[in-house]
């Protein structure tokens, strides 16, 4: 954020249905809403008589209240985080789709991206004997399996009746409950491939694109995408993240590199793994015996894992440093 803003950039952040109660489709419908209201320059309802009012770009220039501004609408730069990240994958394939709306997107920067359905392990017996912690509490094994569990049967019997709500909003890690049971329990896949109205688990359309991770939908929709229209982009991911592993993420790039000529361009493409943080502001511990704590403070980090790019300073960190300067090479080209 602070990047684009130095730039000049606005920032848009749409809302899209979340997780369990959206699936992969909902989302990339959402998506695919956005880009062509994008295009076709949308406008927002009127806030005093809910009518409709100026154009998208119309509403932001009398809203930030300067004069003699133009916005560069086809100079789109897109960003996503963790599953965020998924989310911007998505976009760029929906939008460079043979039928999509082929926005001029410069560049894509991308952060630690959750790329598969997302899966992780209950820990080892050795560990915490075998308890999954969640915001400072323990559960056995039997517990989160049984409230998984009752997550799907009340997605089932809510979608039965028509009744399941959309979500748009939910903050980390007071909202994340959901996504620690099904990902642990192995069931992340069957909800947010599931159709609605159809029990979870139930049979999905295989040439769907929409119900595909991203790596699967980079990898089977070659042919179905206008290759001018994928931006160059630009990854950053911790050697040692336990929700994101960064292996996906390379295997991702291997794809592009492998099927995508537009990617084997110098610039086109570019993943760091970051192993070592010169500056962050974390908890340390201080002092000696009884009286030792823990007191936040700025350190080096060696243990770099997810959501690691929080209070970081761009000159401190030549990763941070680089990859901008990658992004701001095509993102703000004259061409």
């Amino acid at each position: 954020m602070l990047h684009a803003r130095k730039r000049g950039a606005i920032i848009i952040a749409p809302d899209y249905p979340l997780g369990p109660e959206g699936n992969y489709a909902d989302i990339c419908d959402s998506i695919r809403d956005f880009l062509r209201w994008y295009k076709e320059d949308g406008y927002f309802k009127d806030e005093k008589d809910d009518s409709e009012s100026n154009s998208w770009q119309e509403r932001i220039i009398k809203k930030i209240n300067k004069k003699d501004i133009t916005i560069d609408k086809d100079r789109v730069f897109v960003e996503g985080e963790s599953a965020g990240g998924h989310a911007a994958v998505m976009a760029l394939w929906i939008n460079a789709a043979n039928d999509g709306p082929k926005l001029s997107v410069k560049s894509c920067l991308l952060r630690y991206p959750m790329l598969v359905h997302y899966a992780r392990d209950f820990p080892p017996e050795n560990e915490n004997n075998g308890m999954v912690i969640y915001m400072g509490e323990k559960f056995t094994q039997t517990d989160v399996t049984q409230r998984a569990k009752d997550i799907v049967a009340a997605i089932n019997e809510l979608e039965k009746w028509g009744l399941v709500p959309t979500r748009s909003k939910g903050y980390a890690p007071q909202n994340m409950s959901a996504t620690l049971l099904l990902s642990i329990t192995k069931l992340w896949q069957s909800v947010f491939q599931r159709k609605h109205g159809e029990k979870i688990g139930g049979p999905v359309d295989p040439t769907n694109p929409d119900y595909m991770d991203c790596l699967e939908r980079v990898d089977r929709c070659v042919d179905t995408v206008d290759h001018d229209y994928l931006p160059p982009i630009a990854m950053y991911h911790g050697s040692k993240d336990p929700n994101c592993p960064i292996k996906y993420t390379e295997e991702f790039q291997q794809i592009l590199l492998n099927k995508y000529p537009v990617y084997r361009r110098q610039g086109a493409l570019s993943l760091r793994e970051v192993s070592y943080l010169n500056w962050k502001y974390s908890f340390m511990k201080v002092g000696e015996g009884s009286s030792k704590k823990r007191e936040l403070a700025w350190q080096p980090m060696d243990e770099v894992g997810h959501a690691f790019d929080y209070d970081l300073d761009t000159d401190r960190e030549e990763f941070l440093k680089a990859t901008y300067e990658d992004i701001d090479k095509v993102w703000l080209s004259k061409d």
